[in-house]
């Protein structure tokens, strides 16, 4: 059997690998609207495949606010940034195909600051970068982020009407849609690291599964599953979804609320650009939640919408496939039921956590092990099958990681390594001895890999692992542990 000993390690190697990315080619064959962000003057381009229709081009209300250059579009202060026409092509093709999905290249190049909006019922609501909408409450789906609540960003996807009520669009902080921390993503000015601004990719998700995904990318550009919600769309059946959505002067609009120039000029002269200064006789004479000047600063490097739920794959990439997936196992019905046989389905179930049907393959195997009195081997027949490394190992060295000697938390470095040791059956005494830790390969696991923010500083890279479901058997490799030894303040 292979051994198991204790160790805690701290530990973090160097990753260099292709960074995992919806490719070029899918980006403009499925993109209802893209938008690259090459013109330096007159409209935003839509550059989408015009299978889709006529260009869905963008004007800027509010110029001297926006700098254009090397394909960015740098929203510097209060803006509009519309479609010139309603957006019915988005509205058209969602409601057929019963999907949306959102793709965004942003750099968040400021530092924090408290200019989230208020809604009618005194929640936050995110800064807009980018939304589908009539006006300020009437909205088919934004996308934003929280600068003061720990750069959270949210979405909010109605697929009922254009929703007077904000509520009901599960945008708010306290009732996501779908929402995850980038604690490294804005710079923040008490770090004792220098922090340069760093572009993040952002793809949200969600179809006729009912299972909305949140996609980023980490610091240095690799994209990893960040989370999942299975509120999804609620209630309805696929054929209903996007059905009430209205397209009639309902505009794309990147960097705000979607307003006239009329709205916009008011909304400038109200001077709320600071919403956490609102004030409780301010809202209550609508002065606040009614502001639609909510804007986002930043850049915007690529921005595409879909109307189709994108695949885990279509956005990762080939280390999807390293995903724990359940075998799928013939039912033979003439498996005769033995006291040997019995006896081999409860070791399988006690060394891989999971139940097995009697007529499965290896039972037999172990079956005429046990036969002979080899009970050993045919334990050692199990130790090949995933679910002894990612669940029995896995839990093993969980427990062992924590005072509390729970198995309810995320992966981190010392189970991780633990486990590795284990799968390659290296004597226990090497995590004593020798220099090593284990992480994730991300040629196979795409998942957040900066050595400082996503290991050092925290779990990220670890959590990611988990959140992804990725085959520990498959994806760790050993890395050096003294890699901090050799490092410059």
């Amino acid at each position: 059997m292979k051994k198991l000993s204790l160790l805690t390690i701290l530990g973090i190697g160097i990753p260099f690998v292709a960074k995992a990315d919806i490719s070029n080619s899918f980006r403009n064959t499925n993109a209802v609207v893209l938008y690259e962000f090459r013109e330096t003057t007159g409209p935003v381009l839509d550059t989408a495949n015009p299978a889709f229709g006529e260009p869905l081009n963008l004007s800027i209300y509010k110029p001297t606010n926006v700098t254009r250059v090397d394909g960015t579009l740098e929203i510097t202060g209060a803006n509009v940034i519309r479609s010139d026409k309603p957006a019915a092509k988005i509205v058209d093709q969602c409601k057929q195909s019963g999907a949306l999905s959102c793709e965004v290249w942003l750099e968040n190049n400021e530092t924090v600051e408290k200019r989230a909006g208020l809604d009618a019922a005194k929640r936050p609501q995110p800064l807009r970068i980018l939304s589908l909408s009539k006006s300020l409450f009437e909205r088919n789906f934004i996308f934003g982020q929280f600068y003061d609540m720990g750069n959270v960003y949210a979405t909010g996807i109605v697929t009922s009407s254009n929703e007077p009520n904000p509520a009901s669009l599960g945008n708010s902080l306290t009732d996501p849609l779908l929402s995850t921390v980038s604690s490294t993503r804005v710079p923040e000015i008490n770090s004792n690291r220098l922090v340069s601004s760093v572009m993040q990719k952002i793809v949200v998700t969600l179809g006729p599964t009912g299972l909305a995904k949140l996609y980023l990318s980490d610091r240095n550009g690799y994209m990893y599953l960040a989370k999942t919600e299975a509120r999804g769309f609620g209630t309805g059946s696929a054929a209903t979804y996007f059905s009430k959505w209205d397209k009639a002067n309902t505009y794309l609009t990147l960097g705000n609320e979607s307003m006239s120039p009329a709205e916009f000029a008011t909304a400038l002269g109200m001077g709320d650009d600071n919403f956490q200064t609102c004030t409780a006789a301010s809202n209550a004479s609508n002065r606040c939640f009614t502001n639609p000047n909510r804007y986002w600063k930043g850049k915007l490097h690529k921005v595409a919408v879909y109307c189709s739920e994108l695949s885990r794959n279509a956005v990762l990439g080939d280390g999807t496939y390293n995903v724990m997936k359940n075998a799928k196992l013939e039912i033979d019905l003439n498996t005769q039921i033995t006291p040997l046989r019995k006896r081999a389905q409860e070791i399988h179930s006690r060394l891989t956590g999971i139940k097995t049907p009697i007529s499965n393959p290896i039972l037999g195997e172990m079956e005429s092990l046990l036969n002979v009195g080899d009970s050993v081997g045919a334990a050692a027949k199990v130790t090949s099958d995933p679910s002894f490394i990612n669940i029995t190992v896995r839990d093993f060295a969980a427990k062992m990681s924590n005072r509390d000697e729970t198995i309810n938390l995320p992966l981190n470095d010392f189970t991780a390594t633990v486990v590795g040791i284990v799968r390659d059956e290296r004597n226990a005494q090497t995590m004593l001895t020798d220099d090593i830790t284990y992480q994730a390969d991300l040629t196979k696991a795409p998942v957040p890999g900066d050595l400082i923010d996503d290991i050092l500083r925290s779990n990220n890279h670890y959590e990611a692992l988990t959140t992804g479901r990725y085959d520990l058997s498959q994806v760790l490799v050993p890395k050096k542990q003294n890699f901090l030894m050799e490092q410059k303040p």
